[in-house]
C-alpha cells in the first residue's frame, strides 16, 4: 500500500514538473523564461525533497540541467 501512494505521489510530481517544463519551453520574453526556469526548480526541487528515488537527470530547461540529487 505505501508503495502505491510513492507511486502516485510520484506521478502527481512529475506531471508537475512537465507542466512547468512545458511553460518554461513556451515562454517568449527573458523576464518570462527567468521566471518559469525558477518556478520549474522549484517544482524539481520539491520532487527531490519528497521522492527519495527521483532521477531527475533527465529533466532539461533548454540547456541547463538539474543534477541527480545524492
Amino acid at each position: 500500500m505505501r508503495a502505491e501512494i510513492q507511486r502516485v505521489h510520484h506521478s502527481l510530481q512529475t506531471r508537475e514538473c512537465e507542466h512547468t517544463l512545458k511553460a518554461a519551453q513556451e515562454t517568449e520574453t527573458r523576464q518570462e523564461h527567468k521566471q518559469a526556469c525558477t518556478a520549474y526548480r522549484a517544482a524539481a526541487a520539491r520532487l527531490v525533497k519528497r521522492t527519495l528515488l527521483c532521477d531527475l537527470s533527465a529533466l532539461h530547461v533548454h540547456r541547463t540541467v538539474i543534477p541527480r540529487h545524492k
